[in-house]
């Protein structure tokens, strides 16, 4: 496989994770979930949906989270249970995405893809090509990002308006918004949103406020902007999903140094740079550095 290499954009938002088992996800859900797995009491069949469960709910401790998707994958493949099998490859490419692991996670990525491809399951076939594409967005490669994206609504359109073609429409827009396509970001965003609000799908709405947050500010429209980042923050917060928080508030700190506001750029700047250590987001640290320092040069 080719190296991949790690863009240097300063502002990526967040890639949707949690669409990856159709729910949001939700810390305090794996804190319960946690209790349950220590008792160790649970037969090997029950535990495969709670190792996913947990994996996935793991917001707080990406090594515990990358733990239980490692525990899934071996669990799965003693079991011979293919469909938890695609959910272990998926889960821990995530927690590799996280830990900045481009290639390592774009290479679980492909086995999940290739996997349900086989089991013809085009619902997990179409997940599977939007993860590919949102890590090679991440690593600068655009030509392959906009092939995979493609490919992923592609594939998940006969399945209908579901939070998971939403969730690849809203990626795409996002992949578009940092490549300058404006009018095409401003589709696919628009399409995500109407699916989310229509599924009530709280977290895919939170995205699609940021998303739309961004599109305002690069618009030159500020006020919009800064109303539809707060709102997006404002829902993360609550599920304690930091990740995208730490993206949104770099996005807050180019509104705020796009009007000239150098002190509260700097501010929301360096919350994400703290936000990120704490949570140990490399991808994140590196972002929230490099526009530190770019605002503290001005």
């Amino acid at each position: 496989m080719r190296k991949i290499m790690k863009s240097t954009f300063i502002f990526s938002i967040a890639f949707i994770l949690n669409l990856a088992c159709g729910y949001a996800q939700n810390q305090q859900k794996a804190d319960s979930l946690r209790q349950i797995y220590l008792t160790k009491k649970l037969p090997e069949a029950s535990k495969l949906a709670l190792l996913t469960s947990l994996s996935f709910n793991e917001t707080r401790d990406n090594n515990l989270g990358l733990r239980y998707a490692e525990e899934l994958i071996l669990l799965a493949t003693k079991l011979d249970s293919t469909k938890r099998l695609i959910d272990g490859f998926t889960l821990k490419g995530h927690k590799l995405r996280l830990f900045g692991k481009l290639e390592e996670a774009l290479e679980f990525y492909i086995k999940g893809a290739e996997l349900a491809k086989v089991e013809k399951n085009l619902r997990s076939e179409g997940d599977a090509y939007g993860y590919i594409a949102a890590t090679y967005s991440v690593a600068g490669n655009d030509v392959n990002a906009d092939k995979y994206y493609k490919q992923s609504i592609n594939t998940l359109r006969p399945l209908g308006r579901t939070q998971y073609l939403a969730g690849t429409l809203s990626n795409a827009g996002e992949h578009a918004l940092k490549t300058g396509e404006l009018k095409i970001a401003l589709q696919y965003i628009s399409e995500a949103k109407d699916i989310f609000y229509e599924l009530g799908h709280e977290s895919g709405i939170a995205y699609s406020l940021g998303n739309m947050g961004v599109l305002y500010a690069k618009t030159g429209k500020v006020e919009a902007a800064q109303k539809n980042l707060n709102e997006a923050i404002s829902i993360f917060e609550k599920n304690e999903d930091f990740y995208p928080i730490c993206d949104y508030l770099l996005a807050m700190a180019d509104v705020y140094d796009e009007k000239g506001l150098m002190q509260s750029a700097i501010e929301h700047a360096s919350r994400s740079l703290a936000l990120a250590q704490k949570n140990k987001l490399i991808e994140q640290i590196a972002n929230a550095s490099e526009k530190l320092a770019d605002l503290y040069k001005k």
